[in-house]
């Protein structure tokens, strides 16, 4: 198993939350770079939506792409 260094306060709170969430040191670790992973994804797609609705064009395309879609995949049930 690779071995990393941590910084002492860090290592205090490593510890801490492992012994409240009785997870192992790689499995916080493991936690902590996965919600890392989603967050960076929330934000990416976020800015892809800012700069999608400063394009009107690709704004009406995305509007009757999903609109399509959602008539294709819907269950005929009305809301």
């Amino acid at each position: 198993m690779p071995t990393i260094r941590v910084n002492s306060n860090d290592k205090f709170k490593l510890d801490q939350i492992c012994q409240e969430t009785e997870l192992s040191h790689p499995d916080v670790f493991h936690l902590a770079i996965t919600l890392l992973e989603k967050e960076r994804r929330a934000k990416q797609i976020q800015a892809d939506f800012e700069a999608l609705a400063l394009n009107n064009n690709a704004l009406k395309t995305y509007r009757k792409e999903s609109k399509n879609f959602d008539n294709a995949s819907s269950d005929g049930l009305k809301e």
